[in-house]
């Protein structure tokens, strides 16, 4: 694993390279370190933005904010 932490608490990083994504948290001012007092958690879009640069993945707002398609998923079973 190269780099894994919570979207929520990105403080809390680990992995191989723990801070390969630390330039990009901090221009988009997530918070990186326990030393700062008033954290309060990290923005969604902040997260949408990092995972959109670290796999230049476009997460538009458009394709996440519509009508939910719901339904049963037991027929499904079988495939996966």
């Amino acid at each position: 694993m190269i780099i894994a932490f919570e979207p929520a608490d990105c403080r809390g990083r680990s992995g191989e390279e723990p801070d390969r994504l630390l330039a990009d948290m901090r221009e988009l001012e997530m918070e990186t370190s326990y030393e700062d007092p008033g954290w309060t958690g990290v923005p969604a879009a902040a997260v949408l933005a990092l995972a959109d640069r670290a796999t230049g993945v476009r997460l538009s707002r458009a394709g996440y904010d519509r009508t939910t398609l719901w339904g049963p998923t037991e027929h499904l079973v079988p495939y996966i």
